[in-house]
Parts: structure tokens; sequence; C-alpha cells
């Protein structure tokens, strides 16, 4: 039977890489290298994707954003629906309430996909534009140093920022009080930094904008005839509830606007063409190129700016520790990258209350447990020249250079980024001492500076970072 319902579609645009898992696996032969006198073929984490090889956005996956901005009532109940039993003391047995709100996969919009550049350095590596996904390396961290292990990368795809995929979903109800609160959540999809999707969230990975000038919303009913209607629903009619959200929580407590200045020359490497002479004829002929997202936009990961943060935040707390006399003998006391948060389980290296965890651990995260620090967008600020550097080789045994050995390396000079970093409240846990922490190394850094990057025992990578804005939420 016919009941009435709105057709709502939506653009969402990706703003930096986006990796949604599919939880498989694929060999990468072109990153075949040799460990141990064999060669090693890495596997890539896949992204899901649909029957055409194209990357595509779950519902279910739109769904659980949505619902988990709302507050429990009857009408987030009423929207998305609840499996748990519903209080009515006229029934003698509770049942489930099925949801108003059907949510479709997002499917790429095949017109966003980046053309592959004909400079291989210009572009996220090993970018295919026929599944629109590249793919990118991070390294493993040694949970007892805090530095990166030697030849332990890990490769993720991710769909390069640009892509569109086209939300769409059906609402089964002819009463707009769930199509206002529905208007509120879409509303919370369009901030301009993003919202995180995906894997790596609190790095600043999978950040997904809904273009809101775009959203389409039709109401389709029976007339008395029998006859189909379709209405166009103006925004005017939306403008109220949109302008003035009433359900959705504020989960930062404390986010600061960090702008970073760097001195120098710049670099996070991307893509290493062949070791060899660079051809001066060439104009991509340097050995170390910057990574990019696309041919005009050089990138700072988030995770490259996280990794220096915990490590400054770790020698802010053994600083305090020593100040009070404390002794601190092991650095995994203050921050156990090997640990696993899991309440049920008892095994060794296993934590099962949050409580148990470190500051430092709570503020930047465990296996089992994101860190409440949430890094945002960066953006790049200005449009910094590249710098060709010649560097010769250093023979590692004797420490001194190899004839005939140079090395270039394409660099950026004098780049600013900008960042928004945040708290995340989690329910009603105490956070108190997370919070001191944060401001502590906001101040830090702030009056130090950071080092990020390749190349920080050379003079590259070296930033001064300033406090734009500060916002707390009461």
């Amino acid at each position: 039977m016919f009941s009435d319902r709105y057709q709502i579609t939506l653009p969402l645009e990706v703003v930096t890489p986006l990796h949604i898992g599919s939880g498989l696996f694929r060999p990468e032969p072109r990153r075949a290298h040799e460990q141990r006198g064999k060669k090693v073929t890495p596997e890539v984490a896949t992204v899901v994707k649909d029957h055409l090889g194209k990357p595509y956005i779950p519902g279910t996956t739109l769904k659980g954003i949505l619902r988990s901005l709302v507050h429990e009532n009857k009408v987030t109940e009423q929207l998305f629906g609840t499996s748990e039993a519903l209080t009515d003391q006229e029934a003698d047995d509770p049942q489930a309430l099925m949801a108003q709100a059907y949510f479709l996969n997002a499917y790429i919009d095949k017109l966003s996909i980046p053309a592959r550049s004909k400079k291989p350095n210009n572009q996220l590596p090993l970018y295919n534009q026929n599944s629109a996904t590249a793919v990118m390396a991070r390294n493993a961290i040694d949970g007892m140093t805090g530095v990166a292990l030697d030849k332990h990368l890990f490769f993720l795809e991710i769909v390069p920022p640009g892509v569109r995929f086209e939300m769409r979903l059906t609402l089964f109800t002819k009463k707009k009080r769930a199509l206002y609160l529905l208007a509120e959540l879409l509303q919370w999809l369009g901030d301009a930094q993003g919202v995180p999707f995906g894997r790596h969230q609190s790095a600043g990975f999978g950040r997904v904008r809904a273009l809101l000038d775009a959203l389409k919303v039709e109401q389709y009913s029976l007339d008395k005839s029998g006859q189909l209607i379709r209405d166009i629903v103006n925004l005017p009619e939306l403008s109220e509830a949109i302008a003035a959200p009433s359900y959705i929580p504020e989960r930062i407590t404390r986010s600061v606007n960090l702008k970073l200045r760097c001195q120098g020359p710049f670099i996070v490497v991307g893509e290493r063409t062949e070791s060899q002479q660079p051809d001066s004829s060439e104009e991509h002929g340097a050995q170390l190129q910057p990574l990019k997202l696309s041919e005009n936009e050089p990138w700072l990961p988030g995770t490259s700016l996280k990794g220096v943060l915990r490590s400054e935040s770790l020698w802010l707390v053994a600083r305090e520790r020593l100040r009070r006399g404390e002794v601190v003998m092991m650095r995994s006391e203050l921050d156990d990258r090997t640990k696993v948060l899991n309440p049920r389980s008892h095994q060794k290296g296993s934590v099962t209350d949050v409580e148990q965890l470190s500051t430092v651990e709570r503020l930047f995260g465990i296996a089992g447990w994101r860190g409440q620090l949430q890094v945002g967008q960066i953006r790049l600020c200005n449009n910094p020249k590249e710098i060709d550097l010649t560097s010769v080789r250093l023979d590692r045994f004797s420490g001194g250079p190899i004839d005939n050995a140079l090395f270039t390396t394409r660099a950026l000079l004098k780049p600013e980024f900008e960042v928004v970093l945040g708290i995340e409240e989690r329910g009603e846990l105490k956070h108190t001492k997370v919070v001191e922490l944060f401001e502590q190394l906001i101040q830090h850094v702030c009056n130090k500076g950071l080092v990020l990057g390749h190349g920080g025992n050379k003079g590259f990578g070296w930033f001064d970072v300033t406090c734009i804005t500060t916002e707390e939420e009461n």
C-alpha cells in the first residue's frame, strides 16, 4: 500500500582522504621491496566498492553518523527506529519501532572523479582514475619508543578529495516535524570543515562536506482520485528549522584554531623516484617529492601533526612528574601503545576500563579507544614556492660524504597551514585532566613551535605556531 513520503537527495564532497574499509586486502606489487633477503609484496586495506568497482558510502554509515547526533526522544525513535522494546502500558508485549527514514547507499558521481595528472608526482600516490582511489602509506609506531619502525609501513586505499557522492534517502511520513529534524542533521553535514567518516577520523582523515545549496526535497502523495502528486518542497519552508537546530548536542567542549607558519623549507615525502642523478632538463627530476592532494595542493597529513603533538604531550606529563619528585621509570607508564581497550578481556595487555588509561592515552587513543583529540581539516593558506635543494649522501659507516652521490629534494618554501584542534566529550566520562593537558599542550607549542615532516635535523619543517581563536562550550 502506498504511503506519503519525502524523497531527499544531497551531494557529499570528500574534503580529506576517505577510507571506509571493506575488511579486505589486496596485494600491491608496485610497492614490493626487499626485506631480510626476500622480496615482500605488501597488502593494501581496500575501501568498500560497488558492482562497478567504484567506492561508495554505505547507507548504514550515513544513518549511524546522523543517529549519533541526536538525543533520545520519541521523534528520533520514529525517525531512526529502535530495536529496544518501547514502553507501552496498554501492550502486553512491547514491540520495536520501524524507522521512518530509509537510507540508500551513496554512489559516486562519475563527473567528479579527478583526472590522472600527467605529472606522476603531482597527485596522491598510486592514483587510479578507473577506481577513483589512491594508496597511502602509514608507518607503524614503536609502542616503547614512540618513533617510526623501520620497514613497517602499512597501506590504505583512499578516496581522494574532490570526489562527490550522491546521498539519497526516503522519509515515510506526511508530518513535517520529522522532516525538520532531518533538515537540522543535514545542516550539520554542511560544516565547512567537513564531518568525519570512516577510518582515522581523529587525525583529520575522512572529512566529508554536504553541498547544502544542492539539497533537493520532493514530496509524493496520492489525491482522492488515486493520482500520484509530486511537489517540490521549497527551502524557505525549512529555513527556520535549519537556522536553529535544537537536537544536535555539543560534542566538542574545547577547540582552538592554530596557524602554522614555516620559517624555511618543508616537505612530507610523497612518491620517490628512482635513485639516480636528476636530469636538469626534466621538470620532476628530484628524488624526494612532496606529498600532494592534487597538482597545486601540498598536504600536511593530520597523522603527522598528531604524532608530533603526542610526543610533546608525553614530554609535558613526564616533566610535571619530575617536578613533583616522582620518578618516571619507563615510557610505557605514560603512553603504552601496545595496550588494547577490551572491557570483556582480562588477558595480558588488555585494559578493561577507560579510567585505567593515562591522560596521554585518553587524549590520543590506543587500540580500541579513539583519542579525544580531534584534528580538523588542515588547510593550506598560501601558495608556497617549490625549490630544489641538493644534498650529498653520507656513508653510514664512516659518516663521510660519498663521491658522486648527490640527491635532490623538492621542498616547499615557507608554507602556512591552518588547523582546528578540539576535545571530544564522551558521555559522562570525566575529562578534566584531558582538557588540562590539552591547554598545556597548546600553550607549549605556541611558545616553542613545532618541527614537522621530513628533515627536521637538517633545518626542514620548523614552524611557528599562533593561536588564532579559542572556543569553549558551556
